[in-house]
């Protein structure tokens, strides 16, 4: 059984260069590290909807 997700999580286009850029962006200046980013494309979004 996966754990609970215990940090945001940013969904983006995975097929999307901005989106790409966009997340890897934030991530950078988000230091704290409480900010994730996943592609929609991934099970992860699957199974958040």
């Amino acid at each position: 059984m996966e754990e609970p997700i215990r940090h945001a999580v940013l969904f983006y286009d995975g097929e999307s260069g901005m989106c790409n850029q966009l997340g890897s962006t934030l991530l950078h200046l988000h230091q704290a590290g409480h900010l994730h980013y996943a592609p929609l494309q991934r099970q992860l979004a699957q199974a958040c909807r």
